[in-house]
């Protein structure tokens, strides 16, 4: 008996579009990462105020 092939096969799919699957990784990750950045120059902002800071210079 021989083995049947399996019909969706997620490799069988991205091995002729690989430089595309790993392209759109890639900028997945960096679009995360950029997103990220607002947050950490917000809690910076937030403990310099916290920690009595009088000018906004580091604004």
């Amino acid at each position: 008996m021989q083995k049947q092939k399996n019909p969706f096969s997620l490799m069988a799919f991205i091995r002729p579009h690989g430089a595309g699957f790993i392209a759109s990784t890639v900028l997945a990750v960096l679009s995360v990462a950029s997103g990220m950045v607002p947050y950490f120059a917000v809690a910076k902002m937030v403990n310099l105020l916290i920690s009595a800071e009088k000018t906004f210079r580091f604004i």
